[in-house]
């Protein structure tokens, strides 16, 4: 080493980080390093620094009394930077992100400590840094893709996120889910596990000749290799095609998979015999594509499988993945003759596509259209702020004690939607879509002066349809996609699939808190990273990727429910016979309106998907939109969302009289409802329209607030020469706002303030010399007039009885004087 070992780390033994940090954190760090779970390592002198990277399969194992339960991630899940400066045998300084309490090390510095122990050599000192960046440019290259592949790898849960800046940042694409944690990285991780003889087997499929090389040289040449995405392609063309397709498969599938889900995959998409599986999976492992590796399942319990907490599984590398890029095969869609976007003939399947962030548009009329509505007891749903806290309702069968779902706590009230539907036409459906975007984007709240009624932000408006809106449509949409809801399940009633739930002995659910919600959240994103892989811009037959999905994982939606020898919830569409989704045609009656429900639903209303349906609604085909590939797949803003800002509307203005106007709200009026949010009243919606009211109050509020009025006329002017049919309205609107301007600032009114009227300016000259007026008054209304302070009248009025003179007082609850 570099360095000399400062004294106290020499020294340093386990019993003393169970001293500074406590049993429980020592152990749990123990538990950390013994996982791998410190990374980044560093040494400067004394001071050691690391980050604690805890995925979801670090939390402890159920006990047994949480038997028949789910293994839920860790609340303390993510990445913690942590450093330990150790001065003495029980003198430390450290600091965490965990922002533990100081009087104790946490057990992430735990962790640092332990690994520390145990692997002292890993830790990197600041000379070794430095020579390290004095390596050539091609080796530290290296280094860095080397570092970028393991920070990549697949995890059951990704790190905790921060609060949301609101900013501009770069856009990240919809990546694969992975359902388990692999404890291998990339090939730099995985090569060095594997014997010489198994690298010279894959440095022959790379056309590398081994000679005399040595296991480290070897690795080096074959990291080389790999790291060119052209190479890796090679390698996979020269294989045979059941095998390139059983590659694909594996990879849409999320890239690492036990080995039952493996071969139930090999068999579903008929990719050879039985009595090929082991030489084909032998084949992929000699090309360096596949590797074989303990998986440790995020949703594996104690019971479930036999007694095992580990199951065998295997892994597709980083790097294999990052080169293929596959995609998910298509059946193309031919739209009939005669067919076109807006038809609404019988005899004729519909084309239906969403302008590129209509919803933003949509969500912005809602909240108009509930800003000041009192809800009363409708307003429960409101309370909570996450739908793990859900409850549910239902009725129980007697045959079985199960119960039947019908609808959540944290559900909008169908009295609501009704209400809502009278004054904006929309779906139900959609409708409950949008009130939970709203609430769940903290954009609804309670009015502080009364709780059952509804407030939105002054903001709101700038947030959806200004110049921030694609940074505010990227952030909805990811809270979309990892918010936990129930509402595509039981939007299943609607095609005769009821949702039930296994009952215990005192007939109370056995469902644990959250348990659907999070199965419904990982089924969507599972879901939507399929179809970041399709093809955009072709339509694509919806019956042929539904049959492709049941092929890839038939159990997406219930894939916790194969640990448990009873589910704990199941679909049927008959009394006493659950559907089984391993079974075609059972899969078909649930899990594949499901999917339609997805693509017709909010990926519809989002814009990632243009469909086309069948006169009964049913879905035919589907195809991705550029605004999809945005949102999925993180390419380039498309330019569709530009020339929608700057579209040119026919009306930009509807003038119902001299005070009350019409604003359609789309981002391309942006500019005009940016004036008249800041000098007119907003007074909810018609139809898809925002409504302004001129009056007095919110003219005076922008005056106050030091607005000028030039630009509000500037762009009604601008408007009459636009709008030439509105010139005789908008003239009597500008008159108006005129007259009321003109008006402004000639008359106050001053309320619960002490008003002093002498005889004439004379007594008001006397007063002045011969009292504290002068300290007393708050405004001088004329000569003979003026406002006092609050106390004042009373210091004033002592002043004037003591030198004898007795005022005139007047009692009242407010003085007003104008």
């Amino acid at each position: 080493m570099e360095h000399v070992v400062p004294g106290a780390l020499r020294r340093l033994r386990a019993t003393d980080i169970i001293s500074m940090a406590g049993l429980a954190a020592a152990t749990r760090g123990q538990e950390y390093a013994r996982l791998d779970a410190v990374q980044a390592t560093r040494r400067d002198e004394g001071r050691l620094s690391g980050i604690v990277e805890i995925a979801a399969s670090s939390a402890s194992e159920p006990g047994p009394e949480e038997e028949d339960a789910f293994s839920f991630p860790e609340p303390d899940a993510g990445s913690h930077y942590v450093t330990v400066e150790l001065q003495g045998a029980m003198q430390w300084q450290s600091s965490c992100t965990c922002e533990a309490p100081s009087t104790a090390l946490c057990e992430h510095a735990a962790a640092l400590l332990y690994e520390w122990l145990a692997h002292p050599g890993l830790f990197r000192t600041l000379a070794a840094q430095a020579a390290m960046e004095n390596r050539p440019q091609k080796e530290r290259l290296q280094d860095l893709v080397n570092d970028a592949a393991a920070a990549q790898l697949p995890t059951s849960k990704a790190p905790r996120e921060k609060p949301s800046s609101r900013t501009g940042g770069a856009f990240r694409p919809i990546l694969p889910p992975q359902h388990t944690l692999v404890q291998v990285g990339g090939m730099q991780h995985i090569l060095p596990q594997l014997g010489i003889s198994e690298l010279r087997s894959i440095a022959r499929a790379y056309a590398i000749t081994a000679g005399n090389m040595n296991k480290p040289q070897l690795i080096e040449v074959l990291l080389e290799q790999v790291a060119r995405p052209e190479t890796v392609k090679k390698v996979a063309a020269s294989l045979e095609k059941p095998l390139r397709q059983f590659l694909a498969a594996i990879t849409l599938y999320g890239s690492a998979i036990p080995d039952e889900e493996l071969r139930a995959l090999y068999d579903r998409f008929s990719l050879g015999q039985p009595a090929h599986y082991q030489q084909a999976l032998v084949s992929l492992q000699s090309e360096g594509l596949l590797f074989r590796t303990s998986l440790n399942s995020v949703s594996l319990a104690r019971g479930a499988q036999g007694s095992g907490q580990l199951e065998i599984g295997w892994f597709v590398p980083l790097e294999v993945r990052a080169a293929l890029k596959v995609t998910v095969p298509m059946t193309p869609y031919t739209l009939p003759a005669g067919a076109q976007e807006g038809s609404e003939r019988d005899d004729q399947p519909r084309v239906r596509s969403m302008e590129p962030l209509r919803l933003l548009s949509e969500l912005l009329l809602l909240a108009r259209l509930l800003d000041g509505t009192s809800l009363d007891e409708e307003s429960a749903w409101l309370d909570f702020s996450d739908t793990l806290l859900a409850e549910f309702t239902g009725t129980v069968r007697t045959s079985d004690g199960s119960f039947l779902l019908q609808s959540t706590s944290d559900q909008p009230p169908e009295s609501l939607i009704a209400r809502l539907r009278e004054r904006l036409p929309r779906s139900r459906t959609f409708l409950r879509f949008a009130l939970r975007l709203l609430r769940g984007g903290n954009m609804l709240q309670r009015a502080d002066n009364d709780r059952n009624r509804l407030h939105i932000a002054d903001s709101l408006a700038e947030k959806l349809l200004g110049e921030a809106q694609v940074q505010e449509a990227q952030e909805l949409f990811m809270l979309w996609l990892k918010h936990s809801s129930t509402d595509e399940l039981l939007g299943l009633r609607e095609d005769g699939v009821d949702l039930r739930c296994r009952a215990n002995a005192l007939r109370q659910p056995v469902l644990r808190m959250g348990e659907l919600e999070i199965e419904n959240s990982e089924a969507r994103q599972l879901l939507v990273s399929l179809l970041a892989q399709v093809t955009p811009g072709q339509w694509m037959h919806f019956g042929a990727f539904a049959r492709f999905v049941y092929r890839l994982n038939p159990l997406f939606l219930q894939r916790r429910q194969r640990y448990f020898a009873s589910p704990h919830w199941w679909l049927e569409d008959n009394p006493d016979k659950p559907l089984k989704p391993s079974q075609f045609k059972d899969w078909q009656r649930a899990e594949y309106h499901y999917l339609a429900q997805l693509i017709q639903g909010p990926l519809y209303w989002w814009g990632i998907c243009d469909i086309v349906s069948a006169p009964d609604g049913a879905l035919l085909a589907f195809r991705l939109t550029p605004l999809g590939c945005w949102l999925l797949q993180g390419n380039g803003v498309p330019g569709e969302l530009e020339r929608g800002r700057r579209r040119r509307l026919t009306r930009l203005l509807v003038v119902v009289d001299a005070q009350e106007v019409l604003v359609p709200a789309h981002p391309a009026a942006w500019n005009l409802i940016k004036v008249l949010e800041r000098f007119a009243q907003a007074t909810g919606i018609q139809r898809s329209y925002l409504r302004y009211r001129f009056t007095p109050q919110a003219l005076s509020k922008a005056l106050r607030a030091g607005e000028d009025t030039n630009a509000l006329f500037k762009i009604l002017r601008l408007l009459v020469q636009r709008q030439p049919e509105l010139a005789d309205a908008l003239a009597q609107v500008i008159a108006r706002l005129e007259r009321l301007q003109k008006s402004y600032g000639q008359v106050r009114f001053y309320t619960h303030v002490p008003l002093l009227e002498v005889a004439d300016q004379v007594v008001m000259r006397e007063l002045e010399a011969t009292t504290s007026l002068n300290e007393v008054v708050a405004r001088p209304l004329s000569e003979t007039m003026a406002l006092l302070h609050e106390d004042g009248a009373a210091r004033l009025s002592d002043e004037l009885k003591r030198r004898g003179s007795a005022p005139l007082v007047h009692e009242k609850d407010s003085y007003e004087a104008s």
